[in-house]
């Protein structure tokens, strides 16, 4: 995804919409997901058999686990629970919707909960609630592309449907709890990232002061200030600072959309009045003032005066009126998925497990209030029994029905509960939500909550993670937390954002293929959640029939090609469209890279080497990967060649740089498209000899792999991997050279001596801007064992955290919560455990001065491992065979690689005496 996001520490640049479709997925085997114990707890618990086979001091344990937990039916653990109750967020503030907001969710429904003036809100969205139209009407004819004449349309310019607010998904409702406004305005503190972060009043002036570390700022807001922006068009501020300081200012809606952003400012050394102009038509609700140190020492910035100015006159906004903080504390509890606030409006919320019902416990009144859009018809509102409720119509297209929801508030005593229903689930929506809040607010909360803590208990102890690191570890934990809050089997995939700040999400709020959508569920396979990447899948696999008609109508070749951004509920054939250019959206230039379809596909083969699964393979998985497989075939055979004989991947655009380039100088050999294509190719032929079909095509793209060119590289003495072919190394926004790495999986541990220099030069001298591979370049050093991992991705996720334990794109960033950056739990698995190319490799970027330990963190081939590290030696090793084959190991002791046969249920032990290979 771009960098064009509003942030106070820097401004960021456009990027394009997304998409996911409708269907149940596979039914899996629950002989395939046996849920293993820690054999450590096994073997002392249980009557397990444990077959000891000594050689050479080497002590080798099977342990016919599978069974005997079966048979004895014995309970489910969480591994480390300390770890995990020492994760929950505690925070002494609530009051901003980014800063300090609390996820909770149960996979379909999720919601931030934050506090506004004396009063909780509870912003709530769902999963499956979108307003889905595509506007095509104005869009120009899709682009084509002459592969081998290097020709493409004129389709560049205005793409009409992506300016419209649509397609996007919508926030349901609030629900207001005790009373969320101030009387008067007033300004509040919203940011403090340094260790002294101040408000002050003296001669005259607000004096604005923070130090601590360099680059940090904080933050104030006033509200409420409600003016049209027509009757007062000018923002005036008077003040000077410090050399140190830069200034920011916002003016924002009332339900925080960005108006205007100043971005950052070096502050004046003599008082001076700046004045900006704002834009017309738009409606103010709150003004933001921030403060930024540039070094770390005493910065401040001294405000003489704010004022709005126009044809009404001129408003004078309060300097010196700063609200008192409402002393409160909040919990965040992320093993009982539930969110405490103590002080103030006092309130507990649950999004429960078992319904898609938020569940609060408070004494104060709760109110059900709508959101707006002035593109959508104002929403039903009534009251059934004493149950409130409204009910949303969203409008429809040519080819796309509309849809409908219902929120139902129903309180009983201090119990409040709230219903959400979608018509993609009732045709009664508003009855179905009554009653579902009716019955929830009337039932016994303790079993409720018991049911709902069951689920998350089961959750948590599929897998585990103990560390001596304590920001590692609670970044692991927490994340995990956040993508269990938007994902889990069966529902509507999530798009960029978990809840929504905003009711005009950047991007679409949608999914977009170029790395956002994917990484989302990255977290799923190493951390034995396989399940939770299931909407993502059911997205990739639904959109399949449009990607084969758009690879004809694009490129005129077989297969599947996936555009940039994908979008839910497409109709699946593209020919009983009505709308221009039959609904699609193919926005040039971004939608014709290339990699970005082997890309989507990539997750899917994930999931089977991570659970194989004969079904999900044959019906799932293998279609993907053979049609893209397929269209990359044909790709190649338009494509021209080389002196070598290799041929030039051509024509196809860097994500997301240069673009469309004359004479496509700069559209030749992609980094990132080189790795996904061998990737994709690799991927299906293995599939289509594990399904023993396809033979034919199989050998095809086995041949086309050789017919790949090698990485293009910059024009030095000593060589780094750049982007594209004959372009200069830039300050990436995607860090495409480390594709390769890491997501590509082309370039690994076992990978030869030079290719591995090469591509280690590569991330030490590679430049991004810091916004879209924050998660890429830490995981492809982690995947060469680069001895500072560990410490670069710690790094770069603090730079990065907020005080309610969310990550996002870039300090200070006003665009919401990103679900991609809920993959850091993947990152963290990184340095721990990793399978890429099916060797399993325990510790492999973590260093031997820190202990650690997990417990089934999952590897390719379906097996789940538990280790430990204590003063430098890997004190214990147990792998469990899930639905048994070879297991391949790089033997931590002695380096060299292993083979062991595993039956269904096995476990072997392996410890660190005189360890053995087995069966070279």
């Amino acid at each position: 995804m771009p960098n064009f996001c509003h942030d106070p520490a820097g401004p960021l640049p456009p990027k394009a919409p997304l998409l996911r479709f409708f269907r149940r997925s596979p039914p899996f085997s629950p002989l395939c997901e046996p849920r293993f114990r820690s054999l450590m707890h096994a073997t002392q618990e249980s009557n397990f058999l444990a077959i000891v086979i000594t050689h050479r001091h080497v002590l080798l344990c099977i342990l016919a686990g599978y069974a005997g937990a079966l048979a004895m039916g014995a309970a489910e653990m969480i591994p480390y629970p300390a770890a995990l109750d020492a994760a929950a967020v505690t925070q002494e503030r609530l009051d901003n919707i980014h800063e300090n907001s609390l996820i909770v969710g149960n996979g379909d429904i999720n919601a931030l909960l934050y506090a506004q003036g004396d009063g909780l809100v509870l912003r709530m969205t769902k999963n499956d609630v979108w307003d889905a139209r595509i506007d095509t009407s104005q869009d120009p004819p899709l682009t084509t592309i002459d592969i081998n004449a290097w020709k493409k349309s004129a389709s560049d310019g205005s793409w009409s449907s992506w300016g419209k607010p649509y397609p996007c998904p919508r926030a349901c409702a609030q629900i207001i709890l005790g009373t969320p406004e101030h009387a008067v305005p007033a300004w509040r503190q919203i940011r403090a990232e340094g260790t002294s972060n101040e408000w002050l009043w003296q001669d005259g002036r607000a004096v604005m002061r923070i130090e601590g570390r360099a680059e940090a700022s904080c933050g104030y807001v006033c509200e409420p200030v409600r003016f049209p922006t027509t009757a007062y068009p000018t923002l005036r501020v008077k003040l000077s600072g410090t050399p140190n300081a830069k200034y920011y200012v916002d003016v924002l809606s009332s339900d925080g959309g960005v108006i205007f952003a100043s971005g950052w400012i070096p502050s004046p050394a003599v008082a001076r009045a700046i004045e900006f102009a704002l834009p017309a038509g738009k409606d103010a609700g709150k003004l933001v003032l921030y403060t930024w140190t540039t070094d770390g020492r005493l910065a401040e910035n001294r405000f003489e005066s704010v004022t709005l100015a126009g044809a009404a006159g001129k408003l004078d906004v309060d300097l010196k009126n700063v609200a008192r903080q409402a002393v409160i504390s909040t919990q965040l509890d992320l093993r009982r998925a539930a969110a405490h606030v103590r002080g103030g409006t006092a309130a507990t919320v649950r999004a429960l497990a078992q319904r898609n019902v938020f569940l609060i416990k408070s004494d104060a009144t709760a109110s059900l209030s709508p959101i707006l859009l002035a593109y959508h018809p104002a929403p039903e509102q009534g009251e059934t029994d004493g149950v409130k409720w409204l009910r949303q119509q969203i409008p429809g297209d040519p080819d796309w029905p509309g849809m409908s929801y219902a929120v139902a508030l129903a309180s009983h005593g201090e119990g409040k509960a709230i219903a959400i229903i979608s018509s993609l689930e009732s045709k009664d929506v508003v009855a179905d939500a009554v009653q579902l809040a009716r019955e929830t607010a009337g039932a016994d909360a303790v079993p409720l909550i018991r049911d709902h803590e069951a689920v998350w208990e089961k959750f948590w102890s599929a897998s585990g993670l103990d560390v001596d690191d304590t920001d590692l570890r609670n970044m692991w934990y927490r994340n995990l937390y956040f993508y269990r809050c938007v994902s889990k089997p069966g529902v509507v995939a999530v798009g960029l954002y978990a809840g929504l700040v905003s009711d005009n999400p950047n991007w679409h709020g949608g999914h977009t293929i170029n790395y956002n959508a994917e990484q989302t569920h990255w977290s799923a396979y190493v951390t034995n959640h396989v399940e939770l990447a299931d909407p993502y899948e059911r997205l990739i696999s639904g959109y399949l029939p449009r990607a084969q008609w758009l690879a004809k109508q694009t490129y005129n070749c077989k297969g599947a090609f996936y555009p940039h951004n994908l979008y839910p509920f497409e109709p699946p054939d593209p020919e009983a469209c009505r709308s221009q250019n039959h609904r699609a959206h193919a926005a040039s230039p971004w939608a014709h890279t290339i990699g970005n379809s082997g890309f989507a596909a990539q997750n899917l083969w994930w999931h089977y080497q991570y659970q194989p699964d004969r079904t999900y393979l044959e019906q799932t998985a293998y279609p993907v990967l053979r049609e893209v497989a397929l269209f990359y075939a044909d790709f190649m055979d338009q494509c021209r060649t080389n002196a070598s004989g290799k041929i030039i991947l051509a024509p196809s655009v860097s994500p997301e740089h240069w673009g469309w380039t004359p004479n496509m100088e700069r559209n030749r050999n992609v980094a990132s498209d080189l790795a996904f294509v061998r990737f994709t190719l690799l991927a299906a032929a293995q599939a289509a000899d594990i399904l023993g079909r396809d033979a034919d095509l199989a050998a095809r793209f086995r041949a086309d792999l050789t017919r790949l060119p090698d990485y293009p590289l910059s024009k030095e003495t000593e060589p780094i991997v750049v982007d594209v072919e004959d372009a200069p190394p830039t300050n990436y926004n995607i860090a495409v050279p480390a594709v390769p790495v890491f997501p590509g999986e082309q370039i690994t541990w076992f990978s030869t001596d030079a290719e591995k220099q090469l591509f280690t030069r590569t991330l030490d001298r590679l430049q991004w801007n810091g916004y879209n591979s924050s998660l890429i370049m830490p995981m492809a050093r982690a995947r060469l064992s680069l001895p500072e991992a560990w410490q670069y991705l710690k790094r770069e996720m603090l730079k990065r955290s907020r005080p309610n334990g969310t990550i996002t794109l870039a300090a200070g960033d006003g665009c919401g919560h990103f679900t991609e950056q809920f993959a850091v739990s993947a990152a963290v698995s990184e340095l721990f455990l990793q399978s890429v190319g099916g060797v399993i490799r325990v510790f492999p970027a973590w260093p031997k001065d820190k202990d650690g330990r997990f417990t089934h963190l999952r590897a390719q081939g379906g097996f789940l491992v538990t280790a430990e590290q204590k003063a430098g030696v890997i004190t214990q090793l147990e792998i469990a065979s899930t639905v048994g084959g070879p297991l391949r190991l790089l033997n931590p002791w002695t380096g060299k690689l292993t083979e062991h046969a595993t039956q269904p249920g096995q476990t072997l032990t392996l410890a660190s005496k005189d360890a053995v290979d087995a069966k070279r």
